[in-house]
């Protein structure tokens, strides 16, 4: 096996371990009614260093955890497990895809700009596949969430599914994964200098 080959395999295999606690802690870490999840995290890291197919692996593992987590199987399996299964492998998979992607693009050219972008489009893909979804499949679930406060399904997704969790979950992404891709390439660059 080559070296690249073997690097992959273990920082995947790396990614995937810290991605797996960071989902399962994100079930118990609440500020209010917001979970911080940090699991996004990790799958950024993988789809820029390793590429998309390692993107779309952890986005994967991560819709996984999610399917098994408590709340998606007291909220969405009585909706539809088929629809909920679905749901939680096809947004983290496609954004790690997606992300993994457009930092392939933009790498050469402008690697910054890559990173950004890759960055910002894993929680924006999760959280609009997610919405997508809830309007269509779960929508009896915003249903039962609309009260007097609320005053149509539209308001409860935008206030409580988009509103705080998605701001949390898109500025924890955008400072940490640049921060810590930024890390890794300065030490990476380090052991190949010596």
């Amino acid at each position: 096996m080559d070296k690249n080959k073997t690097t992959t395999i273990v920082g995947a295999a790396l990614l995937t371990a810290i991605l797996v606690v960071l989902q399962i802690l994100s079930n118990y870490i609440t500020i209010g009614t917001v979970s911080i999840n940090l699991s996004m995290i990790p799958i950024v890291i993988g789809a820029i260093l390793y590429g998309p197919a390692v993107g779309l692996f952890l986005g994967l593992v991560d819709g996984l955890v999610i399917i098994f987590s408590p709340s998606t199987q007291a909220i969405f399996f009585p909706i539809t497990v088929v629809g909920t299964v679905i749901v939680c492998l096809l947004k983290t998979g496609l954004a790690g895809f997606v992300a993994g992607y457009i930092y392939r693009v933009f790498k050469n050219s402008n690697n910054k700009l890559g990173i950004v972008l890759a960055t910002l489009l894993v929680p924006i893909i999760n959280t609009g596949l997610f919405s997508v979804a809830a309007l269509t499949i779960f929508r009896s679930f915003l249903e039962s969430l609309v009260s007097v406060d609320y005053a149509n399904i539209y308001v409860v997704l935008l206030f409580l599914v988009i509103g705080v969790n998605f701001i949390v979950e898109f500025s924890l992404n955008a400072v940490l994964s640049p921060t810590i891709i930024y890390i890794i390439n300065i030490r990476s660059n380090r052991r190949h200098s010596k």
